[in-house]
């Protein structure tokens, strides 16, 4: 079986990072480490990587987990190479434009896309006519947690207060409920495989990213949605939002942050919903030097140890290990072989 998307939101973290568009971080003494991965690359070829400003873009707005959890490992790498990062957050087409703003660029590592395998989705429903092949795909910054990260949220005075009885009522009142997810992202296609395993039809309502949703769902303008656990527990504490259910990779456990709300499989045990991974990576153009790929790789690595990514990644409930530019194209063409499975289960008559 498939495993179910894990999606990531992250709590408010006071970061030394800027807001969007500005610097990530201001550019250290370099460390110890930071030596190193220059030596590294002068092996590999003399790389003088990140010879100016290097543009991260995020198709994500800012706040959000994406943006959150890629802020922090850029202020990392920062740590490690001293370099100048800002971040492009732009979310326009799910993702499409800041791909193909990359994807177009001159290959010198200074425009890189910072995202995750949402873009499998654009991809497998022909939103995004390109794939991940035509990227250099440098390394990744998220792997899979072992516990659950994604969730069903209703608003704080919805009438449901179990999935169960969400899925009764929509059985009895086809097409009444109003569902939040954003066109073309990953949540588009988790509604759609959520509503045919549940065996109910509900009205899909673009609601925007994270932020927008919860907006949304306070404002009763959606019944639920699907989320992340972290970043939206401060609502549920408030009792703004409920969160019915929740879930992660197979076989992962509840999250510790909602350590009373159930399991999918806890609920339906017999539904079978495929599910998808989520991993995140760091992408340039087509045509990059292996030297520069091999710099931007080191410095992959040396954030994975840092000590801001460490601790910052335990409070959002992410995790990263290093994983090579070779693994991770491997990784990334399962993904994606998985979203089109999906795609098409979730399209199917």
């Amino acid at each position: 079986m498939k495993k179910l998307f894990a999606a990531m939101t992250a709590a408010a973290m006071a970061l030394s990072l800027a807001a969007c568009g500005s610097s990530a971080s201001s550019a250290p003494a370099k460390s110890e480490a930071a030596s190193k991965t220059e030596s590294t690359a002068a092996t590999a070829g003399e790389s003088k990587w990140p010879s100016d400003t290097v543009s991260m873009y995020v198709p994500a707005k800012a706040g959000g987990g994406t943006d959150m959890t890629g802020r922090v490992f850029i202020q990392g790498m920062s740590e490690i190479n001293g370099g100048n990062y800002i971040v492009v957050n732009d979310v326009t087409g799910g993702g499409s434009v800041a791909a193909e703003t990359v994807r177009n660029a001159d290959p010198d590592g200074l425009n890189l896309l910072m995202y995750h395998t949402g873009l499998c989705t654009s991809i497998a429903s022909g939103q995004y006519a390109h794939t991940l092949d035509e990227f250099t795909i440098c390394g990744m910054f998220i792997t899979v947690p072992e516990e659950a990260t994604g969730a069903l949220f209703v608003p704080g005075n919805s009438p449901f207060n179990t999935l169960e009885e969400l899925v009764d009522y929509a059985k009895a009142h086809p097409g009444e409920l109003m569902a939040g997810m954003q066109n073309g992202s990953s949540t588009q296609l988790i509604e759609a495989l959520f509503e045919k395993a549940m065996g109910i039809e509900c009205t899909m309502v673009d609601a925007g990213s994270n932020a927008d949703k919860v907006t949304a769902l306070m404002g009763n303008q959606i019944d639920y949605c699907f989320m992340n656990t972290t970043g939206n527990d401060q609502y549920v504490k408030s009792g703004d939002l409920k969160c019915l259910v929740q879930w992660g990779s197979e076989g992962s456990t509840r999250s510790t942050i909602f350590p009373d709300v159930p399991l999918l499989e806890e609920v339906y045990p017999d539904v079978d919903m495929p599910r998808l991974d989520m991993y995140g990576y760091i992408a340039g153009p087509k045509g990059m030097s292996d030297a520069d790929v091999a710099a931007i790789s080191e410095t992959i690595k040396g954030a994975v140890e840092t000590q801001t990514v460490k601790d910052g990644y335990a409070k959002l409930a992410t995790t990263v290990e290093f994983v090579s530019p070779e693994e991770s194209v491997e990784i990334l063409k399962k993904c994606q072989e998985a979203y089109n499975e999906a795609y098409a289960l979730a399209n199917a008559q």
